[in-house]
Order: structure tokens, then C-alpha cells, then sequence
């Protein structure tokens, strides 16, 4: 073999060998969560940062008063008693728009990605 074509071999591997590595290996899977938002004096706590599929979003009501966490599409309708709690998790991704059917002034959302 030539001296030339050495030289291209070993920079064709040493190019390919770099892009490999650049790959890495895949992300390991994510663990899901469980995301908590406090209800308390007729509001709901912020909502999660991020929240995502798999994920499982608690109700945690510190109110004197029983409420609930009721989708507005329908995908959950959970009673939250007074110092009680209730969990969903969720199974697809975008917003999710809730309220209290108890209190219509309370209103939460939150924002789920992949």
C-alpha cells in the first residue's frame, strides 16, 4: 500500500471512529416522576416545570375544603377531601386544562411533553 493512500485510509477510519464516539450510546430511559401540587386556601400550586408521559401528577388538598382535579377534556375527575390526595398518570402529551367542580374559580393546566 502506498503512502498515500495510508494516509486516506487512516483518516477515512479515524473520521468514522470520531463520529461513532460523537454518537455516544443511546440516553438511558427516563424514570417516571411523581409530580405534586398542593392545593390549599381555594387555589391550586403551580403547576410542574416539566411534566412528561409516564409521569404521575399528585393532588395533594392542605384546604379545609373538599375539591377536585377534573379535566376539562374528561380524561380524570378525581375527589380531593379535605387533607386528602389523588393521583392521575398521564398517558399523552399537551396541555391539559383542569378545574375544581366544587369551586369554579379554581383552574389549573398543565403542559406535557413526550
Amino acid at each position: 500500500m502506498t503512502t498515500r493512500r495510508f494516509a486516506v485510509l487512516a483518516l477515512a477510519l479515524l473520521a468514522a471512529s470520531a463520529g461513532l464516539a460523537a454518537c455516544g450510546p443511546p440516553p438511558a430511559a427516563r424514570t417516571p416522576q411523581t409530580l405534586v401540587i398542593v392545593v390549599d386556601k381555594l387555589l391550586y400550586g403551580p403547576p410542574p416545570i416539566v411534566a412528561h408521559v409516564g409521569d404521575t401528577i399528585e393532588w395533594d388538598n392542605h384546604d379545609i375544603f373538599e375539591h377536585s382535579a377534573t379535566a376539562d377534556e374528561g380524561a380524570f375527575d378525581l375527589d380531593l377531601p379535605a387533607g386528602g390526595k389523588a393521583t392521575f398518570t398521564l398517558k399523552q402529551s399537551g396541555v391539559i386544562r383542569y378545574h375544581c367542580k366544587f369551586h369554579p374559580g379554581m383552574l389549573g393546566q398543565i403542559t406535557v411533553t413526550p
